[in-house]
């Protein structure tokens, strides 16, 4: 991961994410299949490669390769998909903020889902959410489903 990013890289970046990313807040299940916590997620999908591979550099993160074929089209088409979780997810929407315009309300909630993490252990951590804590990180994760599913209006 790169210390410096200069401001024109992620104001780039910025504009890449706002047209081909996605941040969202999931439901992780324990092992006991009750839901346990929330985890904060951003991908970025295209067909070329080396942007991806440029934010993978700067921010690290995970490049896989998606084949898919749409229904009643003869060609598979090859995605390659940018992911990044958690702490490096946190920081790179951190570092975009300034520059995303369509996206910025997903970012803010994102982060401020992140405020909502204690400082500890993982196991420590799931057995310290209040209910009081996972009904407020549940209604984020439906604010930010709802986000997702505004229709702009000019």
């Amino acid at each position: 991961m790169r210390k410096y990013i200069s401001e024109t890289t992620k104001a780039y970046i910025a504009g890449f994410f706002d047209g081909e990313g996605s941040v969202g807040l999931y439901e992780m299940k324990s092992r006991k299949g009750k839901g346990g916590s929330y985890g904060l997620q951003v991908t970025i999908n295209n067909v070329n490669p080396l942007p991806l591979k440029l934010i993978q550099e700067i921010f690290d993160g995970r490049l896989n390769i998606i084949e898919y074929q749409k229904e009643n089209f003869p060609i598979k088409r090859t995605v390659w998909q940018w992911r990044i979780n958690a702490k490096k997810a946190e920081f790179f929407l951190s570092q975009i903020l300034d520059y995303v315009i369509i996206k910025k309300e997903e970012i803010l909630l994102a982060l401020e889902y992140r405020k909502t993490l204690l400082k500890c252990g993982k196991q420590k951590h799931r057995e310290m959410i209040t209910d009081e804590l996972y009904i407020k990180r549940k209604k984020m994760a439906q604010k930010m489903k709802e986000l997702k599913c505004r229709e702009w209006i000019m």
